[in-house]
């Protein structure tokens, strides 16, 4: 078992909520995501909780989520925090490759159904279209 001071541990990594950010070019320690209140689970209904988003350091994690024991006289825990970061690592390359293959299977697919006769026209070239802005 490993020991590190880390206390505040992800239950979604940081990595996975910078890939949705919204602001993805700001520096990391800067990044933001929004987050919304459940103040209807029945009719779906959400409001946004701040305008600004919520620091990504600072949200969806836990003091000591992944901590196995905290000694109240030593700064270090027990935990397998640095086999986490290793994962945490990979997700953000992973992630942005399975987005790249899937573009370009998009846009095979977009090619093809302009490719084909087809009897409505105005409605393929809406498939195209539609197709094309999931590619964006």
């Amino acid at each position: 078992m490993l020991e590190n001071d880390t206390r505040n541990h992800h239950f979604l990594t940081q990595g996975e909520q910078r890939l949705n950010a919204l602001n993805p070019m700001a520096d990391p320690k800067n990044q933001r995501i929004y987050s919304f209140e459940v103040v209807d689970r029945e009719n779906y209904k959400l409001i946004l909780e701040k305008p600004a988003g919520r620091s990504i350091g600072k949200t969806l994690s836990l003091f000591d989520l992944f901590s196995f024991d905290v000694s109240g006289e030593s700064r270090l825990r027990p935990n397998f925090e640095t086999q986490f970061q290793k994962y945490e690592g990979y997700i953000k390359d992973h992630t942005l490759s399975r987005r790249r293959q899937s573009n370009r299977i998009r846009r095979r697919v977009a090619r093809h159904i302009r490719s084909q006769a087809t009897p409505y026209p105005a409605r393929a070239r809406h498939s195209v279209n539609a197709i094309e802005r999931l590619c964006l």
